[in-house]
């Protein structure tokens, strides 16, 4: 039950003595079924090395399991072969595994019981190289001395989680970043609008204001809050930095959040596979230039500060990632 919870395990040296285990020799992939008790057999959802990387299929041989990894489209493919240790032969047919991972300098998503996650290896992605350093630096300290224990129903053991002041800037950019990229919903500003009003009166106004304005953000900042005061239902005093005059251009925002939905699932074509990763950077340069331009009207001078960023800087990090 408990390797059927993670679908990427792996099993080696799996075996079971009292079952007199029919498997030996053999890869058995999710959907297939062991039997782990008399008369007892269950389907997994792992892959099932039986044997693990030895298993002895007679009195006096030996064998042993060889792994290809090899990169194919945004994942790997993993060959798994038996083979006679004392002749080198293979015994039976290989059997593959495709894992769905993609990683890049900036993250590594992968799919879990269909739910993509991200692992991101930088706290922010933010067009100005100053203000970048300075988050990471201030993100690094912040989450090694500033958090707080949450511990999730059902669990046991508590997790750590970052601070409200730290949440209420990552968030922001977070969003940001998916709505000059693919898109953003209401489902994510929903989520910043709750921590700014869970951190109502804890949030340090002059560190937050140091940082919008050392980023360029404070403007977008106001433009994005007007929709949480006048759509969302946040007490406008609890939206720090509130401008009123942004709410016309705050209403042609919201059309555009609205029209991409759910990180750009709205309007943009379904995900596919690319053979060359080129192919997925155009792809995603096509969309975002397609994002830029309704936002010139609304947000001109971050508009461009952060498209002439995309351009030369993700030209770079596609250079790093395939050196």
């Amino acid at each position: 039950d408990v390797l059927n919870e993670h679908p990427n395990a792996i099993f080696f040296w799996g075996h079971n003595h009292s079952q007199n285990d029919p498997h030996y020799g053999q890869i058995v992939k999710a959907g297939g079924s062991i039997e782990y008790a008399s008369g007892k057999s269950e389907e997994i959802n792992f892959t099932y090395a039986c044997a693990g990387g030895m298993y002895q299929d007679s009195q006096t041989q030996y064998s042993g399991v060889v792994v290809h990894i090899d990169k194919s489209g945004q994942g790997y493919d993993l060959t798994f072969q038996y083979y006679r240790a004392t002749t080198g032969e293979p015994i039976g047919d290989e059997t593959t595994l495709h894992l769905e991972v993609n990683e890049t300098i900036k993250h590594t998503d992968f799919k879990w019981e269909g739910v993509e996650i991200e692992l991101h290896h930088k706290a922010v992605d933010l067009p100005s190289k100053q203000a970048e350093i300075f988050f990471e630096e201030w993100a690094s300290e912040i989450l090694k001395h500033n958090t707080h224990d949450f511990l999730p129903q059902g669990e046991d053991s508590p997790i750590k989680l970052p601070s409200i002041q730290y949440n209420v800037i990552y968030i922001f950019i977070h969003i940001l970043n998916h709505h000059f990229s693919t898109g953003v919903g209401l489902r994510q500003i929903c989520d910043w609008m709750m921590v700014l009003h869970n951190g109502y009166g804890v949030i340090d106004l002059d560190l937050l204001k140091q940082q919008l304005n050392m980023a360029h953000l404070m403007e977008v900042w106001q433009l994005m809050g007007t929709i949480l005061v006048s759509y969302l239902g946040l007490p406008a005093n609890e939206m720090p930095f509130y401008n009123p005059d942004m709410l016309i251009k705050g209403e042609k925002l919201l059309e555009l959040v609205d029209e991409g939905g759910n990180f750009g699932r709205g309007v943009n074509k379904p995900r596919k596979e690319y053979i060359f990763v080129i192919h997925r950077k155009i792809d995603s340069l096509i969309i975002m230039i397609k994002k830029t331009l309704p936002m010139l009207r609304i947000c001109p001078s971050y508009t461009l500060y952060n498209f002439s960023y995309y351009f030369i800087h993700h030209i770079k990090l596609w250079v790093v990632d395939h050196k």
